[in-house]
């Protein structure tokens, strides 16, 4: 016996309930930072999945108005002691007016997106 226990290889159980629920924030304004990650220069949202959250992905979009207009996306997993592991980013340039990251079966837990105003001096 290698010390192994319960069937291997199995998927885990599927989610009993519903997928979350969408969420949406708007900008309260920023200046650009170049990806300096200088205060005032992003914006933060964070949220939650629920335990029993049925998601087979998670998609998270960040749109504007004016294509020569740059934002970067950034999504993190957080974890209990506040530290932040990478899951996706979304860096195009312009012409351009969203980015788009998607995590295929995000986990249970807290979640914190960044918008990074790259270059967008009309930050709507």
């Amino acid at each position: 016996m290698n010390g192994i226990t319960g069937p291997y290889g199995s998927a885990p159980p599927a989610p009993s309930g519903p997928p979350t629920a969408d969420k949406s924030f708007a900008s309260t304004a920023s200046v650009p930072g170049a990806g300096t990650r200088l205060p005032g220069t992003y914006e933060t949202y964070e949220f939650s999945i629920g335990p029993n959250d049925g998601n087979g992905s998670m998609k998270v979009r960040v749109e504007w108005d004016i294509d020569q207009n740059d934002f970067d996306l950034f999504v993190y997993k957080k974890a209990a002691d506040g530290s932040l592991t990478a899951l996706g980013s979304s860096t195009d340039g312009t012409p351009d007016t969203f980015e788009e990251v998607t995590v295929p079966n995000p986990a249970a837990g807290d979640y914190v997106v960044y918008v990074d105003n790259w270059a967008a001096p009309v930050p709507t």
